[in-house]
C-alpha cells in the first residue's frame, strides 16, 4: 500500500508538471496569436508598400534613362548639323581678310581625354571596385 500511495504522489506531481506546461504553452500559442501574428501582418503590409515604390521608382529611372538617350541622340545630331555651318562660312569667306579681334573662336580648342578606371581584383566589392570615368581637359596652344 505504501508503494502505491509513492507511487500516485509522484503521478500526480508529474500530472501538476504536464499542466503547468499545458498553461505556459497557451499562454504563449495566445501571445502569438493576438499579437505577434497582427504585428508580423502590419509589417508584411508596410513591405508590400516598399516594395510598390520601389518598383516605381525602377519605372521612374527606366524613363528617365530612355528620355537621356533620347537627349543625347539629339544633343549629338544638333552639334553635327550646327558644327558644320560655321565650316561652311568660313570656306565661303575663303580668303576674305577678317581682322583679329572677329576672329575669335566660339570655343577655345580643348584636348579632353577620358579613359575608364577599375581596380580589379580576386576580392571584388562593388562599393570600391566599380569603374570610374575619368576625364581631364587640356586648353591646346594656337599653332
Amino acid at each position: 500500500a505504501g508503494d502505491l500511495e509513492t507511487s500516485v504522489e509522484e503521478m500526480l506531481i508529474r500530472l501538476d508538471e504536464f499542466c503547468a506546461m499545458m498553461d505556459m504553452i497557451r499562454s504563449e500559442t495566445s501571445l502569438i496569436l493576438d499579437e505577434r501574428i497582427p504585428e508580423i501582418r502590419l509589417r508584411a503590409e508596410e513591405m508590400s508598400m516598399i516594395y510598390r515604390q520601389v518598383e516605381k521608382l525602377e519605372a521612374f529611372v527606366k524613363m528617365v534613362a530612355h528620355h537621356v538617350s533620347y537627349l543625347e541622340e539629339e544633343l549629338i545630331r544638333a552639334e553635327r548639323d550646327h558644327l558644320s555651318f560655321p565650316r561652311a562660312v568660313r570656306s565661303l569667306l575663303g580668303g576674305a581678310y577678317l581682322p583679329e579681334f572677329l576672329q575669335v573662336s566660339l570655343l577655345p580648342p580643348y584636348l579632353v581625354r577620358c579613359y575608364w578606371t577599375s581596380q580589379r581584383s580576386h576580392s571584388w566589392q562593388p562599393t570600391k571596385d566599380l569603374p570610374h570615368l575619368v576625364c581631364s581637359t587640356q586648353m591646346l596652344g594656337k599653332g
